[in-house]
């Protein structure tokens, strides 16, 4: 029996039976190291699963912060009495510690390399191998060299790459890449009239293409910009669906006071969401993870009612096509001074987005990417992520600065230091201390991909990640 586990409900629901870290160790929603404590208890079905899988599986290791990874070895270690790492089960990591770290709010660089589980007691005792083969830009060896290139150890802090590739196509205005975007291609219709012309919006480039921002507030004017451009292509009234906000403590708030508050808590709807036929969304919550409406789901827009939005799931996954309803839905607000609530559609607009949100999905090949480097990032591996959504580097398009033909990237070395001095490949005869019948053959172990996967693996092994197809 295997458990698959992910950070988030969308990179779970690319694995068979996979489920959030939360659900399947109980992890609570704390930041306060006293009160993390798994919630499981021994006669839940997730507790009993615990006890009886041989194998445990976490996805995009590298956005698990210390925290949660401590608070999962105690649970294996409680529900199964054993007081071994993680019960002395098979567990298996996968992830790129070149890519995003735990999000640590108004973390500085020191905060976050300690959220990491390079710092975990249990990190020097895992053993780890690197994948070497990329799969998602093996057909473009230049730009597959570039990405490599921002993901170096060689680099600490703030650095500029090498110039840009041929490929790459640049702009200085987000006017200009919107035009790319939106004017650029023939496949778009004209007019929604039939169900049929929904599933032709939804394959149309502009609907495969990934938008890229380094922070939260250009990635809202970008989504902004090109929401409208696409609305006004086809020819699509604006429905504006307002919220409910009732404060629950602190005094009488004014309700634009209350939407400033709200609109800085990315996780929540904003005060008025401006939708219409053919609007491309995104879930806000797990919805239904069991039929792919989980936080992250894209969804196509086919109509706008007082309390309910019918959508179709456009996310590639197996639920792509389906038809869904969603209803408003209740979120508490809460900060330092006051408490409120919001009613609202548990969706945002999703034209544009920031690097966060994109970590772990792909470019189709008849899409493009478009990153908006007017501004620095502020955190590390956002301009590696940014980059390596893409396939090759003509579908990498650039909103830059004036002159200038270089990527500002920012890297810790802590972390790219971490998975780039591992072993590779292991060696052919080594003992995994498990049943013959469990282990693959040294070569069949280096060469598996997210294709051919298959869930045999050694025990206790991290998986290096060059990059998730």
């Amino acid at each position: 029996m295997v458990l698959t586990s992910a950070p988030s409900a969308l990179a779970a629901s690319l694995h068979m039976g996979g489920t959030t870290c939360h659900k399947c160790f109980g992890l609570p929603v704390t930041n306060d190291r006293e009160k993390r404590v798994s919630l499981l208890s021994a006669r839940s079905y997730q507790g009993s699963a615990l006890r009886l899988c041989d194998m445990l599986i976490i996805d995009e290791f590298s956005m698990i912060d210390i925290l949660s990874f401590d608070c999962a070895d105690r649970a294996c270690r409680d529900m199964c009495g054993v007081d071994k790492p993680f019960a002395g089960k098979v567990l298996l990591c996968c992830g790129e510690f070149a890519q995003l770290p735990p999000v640590v709010p108004n973390g500085l660089r020191p905060d976050i390399i300690s959220a990491s589980c390079v710092s975990h007691p249990l990190w020097p005792s895992i053993k780890k191998f690197q994948l070497h083969k990329r799969w998602r830009n093996a057909d473009d060896k230049a730009f597959q060299n570039f990405c490599d290139a921002l993901a170096s150890d060689k680099h600490d802090g703030f650095f500029e790459s090498h110039k840009f590739l041929p490929g790459f196509r640049t702009c200085t205005t987000s006017k200009t890449a919107v035009d790319t975007l939106v004017g650029g291609f023939r496949d778009f219709p004209s007019k929604i009239q039939t169900s049929e012309d929904f599933n032709s919006l939804a394959n149309t480039s502009i609907y495969k293409s990934v938008v890229a921002a380094y922070h939260h507030n250009s990635a809202i004017e970008l989504d902004f910009e090109i929401a409208q451009r696409v609305r006004r292509r086809l020819g699509e009234d604006e429905i504006l669906c307002h919220s409910s906000d009732t404060a629950t403590k602190g005094c009488l708030l004014t309700p634009e006071f209350m939407e400033e508050i709200a609109d800085k808590h990315h996780q929540i709807p904003p005060t008025t969401l401006r939708l219409f036929r053919g609007c491309k969304i995104r879930l806000l919550r797990n919805f239904y993870p069991s039929r792919g409406l989980c936080n992250g789901t894209l969804l196509l827009v086919r109509k706008v009612g007082r309390h309910f939005l019918e959508c179709q799931i456009i996310s590639d996954s197996e639920f792509n096509g389906n038809i869904e309803t969603l209803f408003r839905f209740k979120f508490d607000v809460t900060s330092k001074a006051l408490e409120f609530s919001r009613i609202q559609f548990p969706v945002a607009t999703a034209f544009a987005g920031t690097v966060h949100r994109f970590q772990g999905q792909s470019v189709p090949k008849i899409g493009l990417l478009i990153i908006d480097q007017r501004k620095s990032p502020f955190c590390h591996g956002q301009t590696y992520v940014a980059y390596t959504r893409a396939r090759t580097c003509t579908q990498v398009v650039l909103i830059t600065n004036p002159n200038s033909n270089t990527s500002v990237c920012l890297t810790y070395k802590e972390l790219t230091f971490a998975s780039s001095t591992l072993v590779c490949p292991p060696p052919q005869n080594i003992n995994w201390g498990l049943d013959e019948d469990m282990v693959l053959p040294a070569q069949e172990f280096v060469s598996v991909s997210d294709d051919s996967y298959d869930g045999h693996h050694p025990s206790g092994v991290l998986l290096e990640e060059a990059e998730e197809d």
